[in-house]
């Protein structure tokens, strides 16, 4: 097994710190999405940080269904 080295995290940080204050929680077709400005902080910015400790994760189907379905309109 490896060690981790001093101070890394076992969770990945998926919006940070240095995030929060230009992120905001957005609802569409009620699915919570979360939009950064990277220009300009945001109104109503979020409050903590979001990771995989602290979200929800896909299961097995959801993310089958990511691979094997290309976006429409997108041709890769």
């Amino acid at each position: 097994m490896i060690e981790g080295r001093p101070g890394e995290r076992i969770d990945e940080y998926l919006i940070g710190d240095l995030e929060l204050p230009y992120t905001e929680e957005v609802m569409l077709n009620g699915i919570v999405h979360y939009m950064i400005s990277f220009n300009e902080r945001v109104a109503k910015p979020l409050s903590v940080g979001l990771s995989s400790a602290n979200t929800d994760r896909l299961n097995r189907d959801e993310i089958l269904f990511l691979i094997k379905n290309q976006p429409q309109g997108e041709d890769l």
